[in-house]
C-alpha cells in the first residue's frame, strides 16, 4: 500500500510537471506571435500609413491625369495592403481571447470569418466547458481559427457548425461544414495550404494530449473534432 500510494503521488508530480511545461511552452510561443503582432502594426502599419499619406499628397499635386490615374491604383493596393497587415497583427493576438475569455474569442472568430463571408455560422457554447487552463484555451482557439481558415479557402461551404462541450472527464471541440470535403487520408488529393493546416491542428492538440479526428468526403463537408481530457474536479471546470 506504500509503494502504490509513492507510485501515485509520483504520477501526480509528473503530470503537475507536464502541465506546467505545456503551460510555459503555450506562453512561449503567444509571447512571441505578440511580438509579431506589435512589430507588425507598430513597423509595417506605420509605415505603410505614412505611405499612404504621402501618395494622397502627391496625387493632389499632380497635373496629369494619367499619373493621378496610376496614383489612385497604388494607393488602393497600399490601403489593401494596410488592411491585410491589420488583420494579421489581429489573428496574431485576438484580444477577444486574453481579455474576455473563450466563449466570446469563439463567437468573435465565427461572426469575422464565417458570417462576414456570407455563410450561415451555428455557434454552441457549453457554459460549463470554460474556466479552462490557459494552454487549452489558446490551443482550442487556435485549431478553430485554423479549421475556419482553411473552410473559408478551400470548402465553399454555406453552413458551418461549431460547438463546444463539456461531457465526463473531456471538452470537446467540434467544426463542421457541408462544403466540398476532401480525403484526410490521402494528402496528395489535397492542396498543399489545406495539408499544412491539418498538421499545424495536430500538432496544437498534442501539446494538450487532446485527439483530433478529421471526417470527410468528397462532396459530403468535413468534421473535425478535438477532444481534451481533463481532471474531474480538478478546478479546471467552473
Amino acid at each position: 500500500m506504500v509503494s502504490n500510494a509513492w507510485l501515485r503521488l509520483k504520477l501526480a508530480e509528473k503530470e503537475k510537471a507536464r502541465q506546467a511545461l505545456l503551460e510555459s511552452l503555450v506562453d512561449a510561443q503567444e509571447d512571441e506571435r505578440g511580438r509579431l503582432a506589435r512589430e507588425l502594426h507598430d513597423g509595417a502599419g506605420q509605415m505603410l500609413t505614412t505611405l499612404l499619406v504621402r501618395l494622397k499628397t502627391m496625387e493632389r499635386q499632380a497635373d496629369s491625369p494619367a499619373i493621378r490615374s496610376g496614383l489612385a491604383s497604388t494607393l488602393d493596393m497600399v490601403s489593401q495592403t494596410i488592411e491585410q497587415v491589420r488583420d494579421l497583427s489581429h489573428r496574431l493576438r485576438p484580444a477577444a481571447l486574453e481579455e474576455l475569455g473563450l466563449e466570446v474569442a469563439l463567437r468573435t472568430l465565427v461572426a469575422d470569418t464565417v458570417e462576414e463571408a456570407g455563410m450561415i455560422a451555428n455557434c454552441q457554447i457549453d457554459p460549463d466547458a470554460q474556466s479552462l487552463p490557459r494552454s487549452i484555451e489558446v490551443s482550442l482557439y487556435r485549431i478553430a481559427q485554423e479549421a475556419l481558415t482553411n473552410v473559408l479557402r478551400h470548402a465553399r461551404a454555406q453552413v458551418v457548425d461549431v460547438t463546444l462541450s463539456r461531457r465526463v472527464g473531456a471538452i470537446s471541440l467540434l467544426i463542421h461544414d457541408d462544403g466540398l470535403g476532401f480525403s484526410p487520408d490521402s494528402p496528395s488529393a489535397m492542396d498543399g495550404a489545406r495539408h499544412l493546416g491539418l498538421i499545424s491542428m495536430r500538432e496544437r492538440a498534442d501539446k494538450v494530449n487532446a485527439t483530433l479526428s478529421v471526417e470527410s468526403a468528397a462532396g459530403k463537408g468535413t468534421t473535425i473534432r478535438v477532444v481534451v481530457p481533463i481532471e474531474e474536479g480538478s478546478g479546471w471546470v467552473a
